[in-house]
């Protein structure tokens, strides 16, 4: 993954994000889910760069981003700060968590040209606080692999075969190292509920992709969006979940591209 060094926005609250440009062509916008950072385009960021401009945003609690408590509307406007400060209308793309941030910066921002959505979560509910707690308590115990493995499992509904496989990986100890900031992302999303009916009016094509082989979970919110929004395709990625972009980074690529390419013609 080639970039350029590390830049910094500000977003609306003054806190620093971070961001790694690459690429040329059109500006692309990335946000990462929780437990990653923008290592999580690391396998199809290549590809991406050779057609766009690519920038590459930090989350809060990752390298030169913003730490510690916060809101989920200071996490909206980190985005919405992001693409403001391309200069110029984006193609917006988030996974996860991130996409949650991303569709709701679209309600703070009208320089959003398209918009990808990969699985965001139903984020929040009963024990949600709990959950955060108990986080960030694991976390001063120094058990960050107990948060992650209980996240993989219980939130993103991986098989304790699919969990083994990622323990076993070079990635993991990145994950461990993030448990921090996912207790923060708990904490924060505790009283935060999606309304899909708040997104009728917008108007940009949107792209919907989800796993095939995701549990029913996984797609509540891209189900919601579909049937609300006026201009949108729901792709489901034959074989895979919810890591496309590391499972099948050409499949993830082609549809990205597919898609971008038919907005810009």
């Amino acid at each position: 993954m080639t970039a350029d060094a590390m830049q910094t926005i500000t977003s609306t609250d003054g806190a620093p994000i971070a961001y790694w440009r690459s690429g040329s062509g059109p500006p692309l916008v990335l946000v990462h889910g929780s437990i990653s950072d923008r290592t999580a385009w690391a396998l199809v960021q290549p590809a991406l760069e050779q057609r766009f401009t690519v920038y590459a945003m930090h989350r809060r609690g990752r390298e030169g981003s913003a730490a510690g408590p916060h809101t989920m509307q200071q996490e909206f406007e980190d985005v919405a700060s992001a693409v403001d400060a391309v200069g110029e209308p984006v193609h917006l793309a988030g996974h996860s968590f991130g996409a949650v941030c991303s569709v709701e910066a679209t309600r703070l921002t009208s320089n959003v040209r398209s918009l990808t959505l990969y699985e965001p979560p139903s984020l929040g509910g009963a024990g949600a606080g709990l959950v955060a707690n108990a986080a960030r308590e694991f976390v001063r115990q120094g058990r960050g692999e107990d948060v992650i493995s209980t996240f993989l499992t219980q939130a993103i509904q991986l098989t304790d075969e699919q969990v083994g496989l990622i323990r076993a990986s070079p990635v993991w100890p990145h994950m461990v190292g993030l448990a921090g900031s996912l207790a923060e992302e708990l904490a924060a999303s505790e009283d935060y509920r999606f309304d899909a009916s708040r997104f009728a009016g917008l108007a940009i094509p949107v792209l919907l992709l989800a796993g095939a082989d995701s549990p029913q979970r996984a797609c509540e919110v891209i189900d919601a969006l579909a049937k609300v929004l006026p201009n949108t395709e729901r792709r489901d990625l034959a074989g895979e979940r919810h890591m496309a972009m590391l499972s099948s980074p050409d499949l993830f690529v082609s549809e990205v591209v597919r898609f971008i390419e038919s907005v810009e013609e």
